[in-house]
C-alpha cells in the first residue's frame, strides 16, 4: 500500500489541480452573464472578457514556457499557483472591468503554466504510462468542469454572487500547493535504455525535435481549445437568445463536460486504437457542433451538445501525449507550444464567435465553428500521412 501511494501521488495532486482548471473553467462559464450585466458589457463584447484570461495564457507561455525546464517544474509550480490565487483574490475583491481584467489576466497566466508543468509533469515521472494517465488527469478536469456549473449555478439562483466562484477557486488551489509541496518529483516507473546509448544521448535527440509534426500539434491544440473554450462559453447566449430558456443552460453545460467524461474513458479502454480514435474524434467535433447550431429545441440541443463533449472528451490527453513525446528532451518547452497555441485559439475564437452571434445570431457562431475544425481534421491527416504513426514507434504507450 506504501508503495502503492508513493507511485500514484503525484497522480493524485495533479488530478486535483486539473480539476480545479475544469472546475475554473466552467464556473467561468457559467457565471458569464451574471458577469456581463453587472459589468455593464454588451452581448459583441462578452467574448472580449474570456479572451483576456486566453491572452494571458499565450502571454504567460510564450514569456515563461521554457522556465520548467531551466529551473525546475515544480518550483514553477508553486510560484504559478501564486499567481492564480492572487488573481482569483483580484477578482474576488472587483469592484469594476479593470480589476476584474487584471484578475481573470493572472488567473488565465496562472493556469498556462500550471498546466504546461503538470503535463510535463506526467510525462517525466510516468515515462511508460504517461497517455493513460494523462486521459486519468483529464477526466479529473472534466469532473471539475461538470460540477462546477451544477453547484454554482445553484447558489448563484439562492443569491450566491457571481465572485465566490473565483474565491472558492483560490482557496482550493491553496490547499493543492501545500499538497504540491510534498510531491517527489522523481519517475516512478523504469525505461529500458539501450547500453550502447552514448553519453550526449539527450543532446542527440534535443537536435532531432521534429519541428514539423510538432506544428501540426501546435494547430490541433489551437483548433481544439478554440472549439471547446468558444462551444462551452457560448451555450448559455445560444440558449437564453435561441431557444428562449437560460435557466437550462447550466444542464447542457455539464451534460457536454460528462460525456467528455465518458469520451475520455472509452480513449483510456481503446488506447491501442488512439491515432484512428483522434482523427474520429475530430470529424465528429466538426459534426456535432455544425448540428448543434441547427438545433430548434431544448431536447435537440442536449443531445449535440452531449455528442460534442463525447467525441471532444478524448482529443486533448490524445493529442498532449503523443505531442509531447515527440520531444522527450525538452517536454516542458513543447508543452508550452501547445498551452501558447491553445491560449490563442482560446483568445481568438471566442471573439469571432461573439461578434458573429452579436451581429447575425448563436446558430451562425456555431456553424463557423464547425467548418473551423476542419483545419484540425487537415493537420492531423498531414500528420498520419507523413509521420505513419502505426507503422513505427514515435511515441510511448
Amino acid at each position: 500500500m506504501k508503495e502503492f501511494l508513493k507511485k500514484n501521488y503525484p497522480l493524485f495532486i495533479i488530478g486535483f489541480m486539473y480539476f480545479l482548471m475544469g472546475a475554473e473553467n466552467s464556473g467561468y462559464q457559467v457565471s458569464l452573464i451574471s458577469i456581463s450585466d453587472e459589468l455593464g458589457l454588451i452581448e459583441s463584447t462578452k467574448g472580449a472578457i474570456v479572451a483576456v484570461q486566453y491572452a494571458a495564457m499565450l502571454i504567460a507561455t510564450l514569456i515563461f514556457g521554457s522556465f520548467g525546464d531551466r529551473y525546475g517544474k515544480k518550483k514553477m509550480t508553486i510560484i504559478f499557483l501564486v499567481v492564480l490565487i492572487a488573481g482569483c483574490s483580484l477578482i474576488t475583491l472587483s469592484a469594476d472591468i479593470i480589476m476584474f481584467g487584471i484578475g481573470i489576466f493572472l488567473v488565465g497566466a496562472g493556469l498556462a503554466m500550471c498546466n504546461t508543468l503538470i503535463t510535463a509533469a506526467i510525462i517525466d515521472i510516468y515515462p511508460v504510462s504517461n497517455s493513460r494517465r494523462m486521459t486519468l488527469a483529464q477526466i479529473m478536469y472534466s469532473l471539475g468542469a461538470v460540477l462546477a456549473p451544477l453547484i454554482f449555478s445553484a447558489l448563484m439562483n439562492n443569491g450566491m454572487n457571481w465572485r465566490y466562484v473565483f474565491s472558492t477557486i483560490g482557496v482550493l488551489c491553496l490547499i493543492a500547493g501545500i499538497g504540491y509541496l510534498a510531491l517527489n518529483y522523481v519517475p516512478q516507473e523504469v525505461v529500458f535504455v539501450p547500453s550502447d546509448a552514448g553519453e550526449n544521448e539527450g543532446e542527440v535527440k534535443a537536435k532531432k525535435v521534429p519541428w514539423f509534426f510538432i506544428s501540426l500539434f501546435i494547430i490541433l491544440f489551437l483548433v481544439y481549445v478554440g472549439t471547446e473554450t468558444g462551444f462551452a462559453y457560448f451555450i448559455s447566449s445560444f440558449f437564453e437568445f435561441n431557444l428562449n430558456a437560460q435557466t437550462l443552460a447550466a444542464g447542457c453545460i455539464s451534460l457536454f463536460w460528462f460525456m467528455e467524461i465518458i469520451g475520455r474513458i472509452l480513449s483510456a479502454i481503446l488506447n491501442k486504437y488512439k491515432y484512428k480514435m483522434l482523427f474520429v474524434c475530430f470529424v465528429g467535433m466538426a459534426v456535432s457542433v455544425f448540428l448543434m447550431g441547427s438545433s430548434t429545441s431544448v431536447t435537440m440541443a442536449y443531445v449535440f451538445a452531449g455528442l460534442a463533449g463525447l467525441f471532444c472528451g478524448p482529443v486533448y490527453p490524445l493529442i498532449a501525449s503523443i505531442g509531447v513525446s515527440l520531444a522527450p528532451s525538452r517536454t516542458a518547452t513543447v508543452s508550452g507550444f501547445f498551452v501558447a497555441s491553445s491560449g490563442v485559439g482560446g483568445m481568438v475564437i471566442p471573439l469571432v464567435l461573439g461578434s458573429i452571434g452579436g451581429s447575425v445570431g448563436y446558430s451562425y457562431s456555431l456553424y463557423f465553428l464547425g467548418a473551423f475544425v476542419l483545419i484540425a481534421v487537415a493537420a492531423y491527416t498531414t500528420f498520419l500521412v507523413k509521420a505513419k504513426p502505426e507503422s513505427k514507434k514515435i511515441t510511448k504507450d
